[in-house]
């Protein structure tokens, strides 16, 4: 939560603090908790691997939106872009297969200047793949209509921002389902086994 809101050299130190009492509903840990915010740092440069499959234009995009338009001085380190910059790797890996991927940051301080730059470490993991695709609680021709407007194959790597958009691209495109999806409240199960990498 520090680091979010721009405090990038935090130090959080917790240690225990007396004896484990047990009652009926629990076993209770007292834990003492000490914080080193330190102070704020501006955000500086994301760098990203040279195979990222997010562009380093892309991140510089959303690293920009904390860049006063009247200043032009960068702002702390906080906030929806760091986060937007995370979530726009993960969910670019993620569109690919990699369910597993991980994202490290790791900051570089500038004490100096009170400026915080980051090295990205991307952790991709194995590309999970589409397994099968079962479509319940419908007739055999909605069913029929539906799979024909599908497009990820089995085998194909798993997106499941495809899955979620599914059924509103394909009524875009069919009147048919338009009219026979109407009002209907579509809920989705992924199952994805971390062994054959495989989801069904």
């Amino acid at each position: 939560f520090y680091a979010d809101e721009g405090y990038a050299a935090v130090k959080v130190q917790v240690a225990r603090a007396g004896d484990f009492t047990v009652d009926e509903a629990a076993v209770n840990v007292p834990f003492a908790v000490t914080i080193e915010e330190g102070h704020l740092y501006k955000l500086g440069s994301v760098h990203l691997p040279a195979d990222s499959l997010v562009t380093q234009a892309e991140v510089d995009k959303i690293a920009a939106q904390q860049t006063s338009t009247t200043t032009q001085a960068a702002v702390p380190s906080k906030g929806a872009a760091i986060r937007g910059i995370w979530a726009t790797i993960s969910a670019r890996y993620k569109a690919k297969g990699y369910l597993d991927c991980t994202i490290v940051p790791h900051p570089e301080l500038d004490e100096a200047a009170s400026v915080v730059n980051y090295t990205v470490e991307i952790k991709p993991g194995a590309i999970y793949r589409l397994g099968l695709l079962r479509v319940d609680n419908v007739s055999d021709d909605l069913r029929k209509l539906l799979m024909r407007n599908w497009q990820m194959m089995p085998g194909d790597p798993f997106d499941e921002s495809y899955v979620a958009g599914f059924l509103m691209a394909a009524q875009k495109s069919d009147p048919v389902l338009t009219r026979t999806l109407a009002g209907v409240k579509p809920t989705y199960t992924v199952m994805a086994d971390p062994q054959t990498h495989e989801v069904n």
